[in-house]
């Protein structure tokens, strides 16, 4: 790597000599004493000739070059000191068997290519770039057969690529970052024939962000490697990996890779079944303390060490390659770079840090790739097992049992699993969440989608005043304080929304997941049609007739049911941050109940709803291995208002959220004296004061509770 001290003694021997380019080789510099800008006129060069392939080039000082015809070339190319390099589109340039980087860029010099660039041979990198230099690429970038690193970038360098950037056959790294390089790609960059990592991402402040096509094939070590920093594949961005022989996703210590893409991972066929490493036995007279790792020693689609994060908003698809062949052409095609070796065998998921699923994230594992856990899986959006097609036997090349997925971590499930063969990790089994439910006796054609978004399809007709339901019902079983937020998209032919209900008595109906569910229990819901009226309903006893009331508000689609101790609260809001408390009920329904999203036909034939944004807090179901805690259920973040502003004779303090815990409110003057206080009950929603007496002014009112919500309110009387 060429430094700052190499840049010194480049320009002291500039300075001493007067050296002119050979024909044969040497050194030019730029001079700018022809037309000032042209790369091709000689008169800009000391040698008063334009560079050949055999010829090292230095340019420096704020001069601003541009090559705008074909075939200019050099031996190498050093851009230093705020100069810039222009590659108009009609220009090429070829850099060929320089003896170390073939273009270095150093001290805030710019690169800027609408053209073409091929760099052929380099004794070390094919482009370096550091102290905050930067390249812009719109056109297309070949670099080939150097025996560093492809691309090695430090030092606040910037490299943004619109256009195609080609790496291959690089001895090292194919992609390096290090100390605040960012790397922004909105083009394609094709990464190939690596003999160590496609893209190794070290350093904390490093940032690699992905709006375009990524394409990594036949590496021998890493696909990405996120060692530190982040790794941003966004939402127009696309990452695919093939061919890796080691790990295909990579991240490490303080890294963190976060896909609101697509993520595509075509596994090479592993040819022996997964290990787990075990503890290694000290030799007689060895004195040194083996390293001791309980994670497998074997490849993984996705890799997260300790301290690492893995988190997907999109989609994960991890598959076999399209063409397999038989064991020998297997081997063949095995990631090479000088190995031949294959992969011994693969894990689809090899987990130590954090792993999650998001919301409307997929994880597409096709094939018998073991799932194996020793950190933290959170799924919120849907891990998807099915087999798929898998075009060569287990004869012909030996795959893992399917029973070999390993939890010895934290598996938490608040989403979808789907698989065609009973799947279980560690020793509990993997349920949905949600219970799925049909209510009454018109419920066979009842069915349930879960993920991103959740709809509910049903022909079961609940009816006015009726005292047994007909319905179909999406719930949890939560218990104490909770709360169920859902932002209803649409409803057709019928109506939909929020209930609450017991979850035990007589008179049952078996669910569709073999839970038993009430037809007629005490019960509160709130239901709409998407149209502007919501109606709220309650069975205060088993079997009283249910009748409904309507509530007429905007087009308002969010909708949220709180329950606190035997008080349930109905709130409706139009953008899902606002919310307006429309009805309260007491109602006695015993410590847990059944809280879920609902759906009924108007007439009888299929009705549908379609439900996002769903949220639930409360006493949930956790799954993890034995011994290890659940998590607490999130906090309420609390926010309240005054009104009106200014006040007059009475003010009113409302809760977002009703409080949970007891606490005080203390009117303050603009001195921080006391001089009004009032106790809060839990379960306090609105609270009066009386203002008739305060002079006109600023006052401050605080708030808090015993759980630590506190907050400084401003009121203005008249």
């Amino acid at each position: 790597m060429k430094t700052n001290m190499y840049t010194m003694l480049l320009l002291a021997f500039f300075a001493g000599s007067s050296l002119t380019a050979l024909a044969n080789g040497g050194v030019t510099t730029w001079t700018g004493d022809g037309d000032g800008w042209r790369w091709e006129d000689p008169d800009n060069w000391d040698s008063d000739e334009v560079p050949g392939d055999t010829v090292e080039v230095y340019i420096g000082g704020d001069h601003y070059v541009q090559i705008t015809e074909t075939e200019a070339k050099s031996l190498d190319i050093y851009l230093d000191d705020n100069a810039t390099l222009f590659i108009r589109q009609e220009g090429d340039l070829t850099i060929t068997d320089a003896d170390e980087e073939g273009i270095f860029l150093n001290a805030s010099s710019t690169l800027v290519i609408w053209g073409t660039i091929h760099i052929d041979g380099s004794g070390c990198h094919g482009i370096e770039i550091e102290d905050d230099a930067r390249i812009l690429n719109r056109g297309e970038v070949t670099i080939d057969s150097t025996s560093c690193d492809g691309i090695d970038m430090e030092d606040d360098a910037l490299i943004v690529n619109r256009g195609t950037l080609n790496i291959s056959y690089s001895n090292d790294e194919g992609l390096e970052l290090d100390n605040d390089a960012i790397f922004r790609n909105r083009g394609t960059l094709n990464i190939s024939y690596i003999n160590s990592d496609a893209i190794d991402q070290d350093d904390s402040d490093t940032e690699f962000i992905n709006d375009g096509t990524i394409n990594i094939s036949f590496v021998f070590n890493e696909g990405i490697e996120v060692d530190d920093g982040v790794f941003h594949n966004t939402e127009t961005g696309e990452i695919n990996v093939g061919f890796v022989n080691d790990d295909y996703i990579y991240v490490q210590s303080g890294g963190e890779f976060d896909n609101h893409g697509t993520l595509n991972i075509n596994i090479f066929v592993p040819l022996v079944p997964p290990v787990p490493q075990t503890e290694e036995t000290p030799e007689p007279g060895d004195t040194e303390t083996p390293e001791v790792t309980s994670l497998p020693d074997i490849s993984s689609a996705i890799f997260v060490v300790e301290s690492g994060d893995f988190v997907n908003y999109n989609s994960v698809n991890i598959s076999l390659p399209d063409f397999l062949g038989t064991p020998e052409e297997q081997q063949e095609a095995a990631p090479a770079a000088g190995s031949g070796t294959g992969t011994a065998s693969i894990a689809s998921l090899l987990i130590g840090g954090d792993l999650m699923n998001k919301d409307c994230g997929t994880i597409d594992i096709e094939g018998p790739f073991p799932i194996y856990n020793e950190g933290n899986i959170i799924n919120e959006g849907t891990i998807d097992l099915s087999m798929g097609d898998i075009p060569i036997s287990p004869e012909e090349a030996p795959m893992p049992s399917l029973s070999q997925h390993t939890n010895e971590g934290y598996f938490y499930n608040d989403g979808d699993i789907l698989s065609d063969y009973p799947f279980s990790i560690g020793p509990n089994p993997i349920d949905e969440l949600w219970t799925k439910s049909s209510i009454g006796d018109e419920g066979e054609n009842d069915s349930f989608s879960l993920g991103c978004d959740i709809t509910i399809t049903t022909s079961s007709r609940q009816r006015h005043r009726a005292s047994t339901d007909n319905l179909a019902f999406l719930n949890q079983t939560l218990c104490g304080a909770s709360m169920l937020t859902a932002r209803l998209d649409g409803v057709s032919n019928g109506a939909a929304g929020i209930m609450i209900r017991e979850g035990e008595g007589a008179e049952n109906n078996e669910g569709t997941t073999g839970v038993s569910v009430q037809s007629s229990p005490k019960m509160f819901m709130i239901a709409s049609r998407n149209v502007d009226v919501i109606y709220h309903g309650t069975r205060y006893n088993e079997g009283d007739q249910l009748s409904y009331t309507p509530f007429f508000t905007p087009h308002d689609r969010w909708l949220r049911v709180e329950r606190i101790g035997n008080y349930i609260r109905a709130y409706h809001s139009s953008d899902g941050n606002f919310w307006s408390l429309f009805h309260q009920v007491y109602l006695e329904l015993g410590e847990c109940a059944q809280v879920g999203l609902f759906a009924t036909s108007r007439n009888g034939d299929p009705a549908m709803a379609a439900f996002s944004n769903v949220e639930v807090t409360g006493s949930e179901q956790f799954f993890s291995a034995p011994d290890v805690p659940t998590a607490e259920a999130p906090a309420i973040h609390q926010r309240a208002t005054v009104w009106p502003t200014p006040v007059q004779s009475q003010f009113t303090v409302e809760f977002e959220q009703a409080t949970q815990m007891a606490g005080t409110a203390i009117l303050r003057n603009e001195l921080g004296q006391a001089i009004g206080q009032r106790k809060l009950e839990p379960g306090t929603f609105q609270l009066q004061w009386d203002a008739n007496s305060l002079p006109g002014g600023l006052y401050f009112l605080e708030v808090q509770t015993e759980d630590g919500y506190r907050e400084v309110l401003k009121v203005l009387k008249q």
